[in-house]
This record gives C-alpha cells, structure tokens and sequence, in this order.
C-alpha cells in the first residue's frame, strides 16, 4: 500500500476542499519566503510564517482550493518520488505541513 491509497481511503476528510488563508499572501523577503499577514491580520499582530522550497510550493498550489488528495496528486507528479518511501515521505510531509498552517490559522477549509 502507497500513501496514495492511504488518501484515497480518507472518506469525506479527502474531498473537503482547502485553500491558504486569503489573509495572507506568498512573498519573497532578501532570500526566504513567507506567508505574511495582510490587512487586519497585521493590525492584529499577525506573524510571518517562513516557508522552505517545499513548503513554498505546497503553499502556492493552495493559492486554490484543492482537496488534500489532489494535492498529494499534484505534488507527486512534481516531486516525483521513486520509491514507496518517498511517497510515504513525501504524504507525511504534506500532513505535517497542513497541520502546521491549520494551528498558525492559514488554511481555509
């Protein structure tokens, strides 16, 4: 078993669609690159959360409602992981970085 399959088997969880906060937008500060607050979220004392090169890709395919298999699907056809380890990797990556942007607030789902 793939971690594709593992997504396919979610059930509803699967087919609810997300998208980054329309809160915060995708920008390039000297070298790194952050999610960073707009309007009232910077009144609010909204913070700036730095992206890696992958981090920074999944958040830029979220700049549209996507459901977390069609995500995996779109990272896997990009990364193009080789072995089931990297895909496994590759999904739990992915989880680790959703569940990253839904405790900071950043995912609308």
């Amino acid at each position: 078993m793939t971690a594709g399959d593992e997504i396919r088997r979610e059930g509803t969880a699967g087919k609810i669609k997300m998208r980054l906060n329309r809160e915060y937008t995708i920008e390039k500060i000297a070298s790194k690159t952050v999610l960073m607050p707009m309007g009232q979220n910077v009144l609010d004392g909204g913070t700036l959360f730095s992206l890696n090169k992958t981090g920074e890709w999944y958040a830029r395919a979220l700049e549209e409602e996507l459901t977390e298999k069609q995500l995996f699907d779109r990272a896997n056809q990009y990364f193009k992981p080789e072995t089931e380890a990297e895909e496994a990797r590759l999904k739990a990556d992915l989880d680790e970085f959703l569940a990253s942007l839904k405790a900071e607030g950043l995912l609308e789902c």
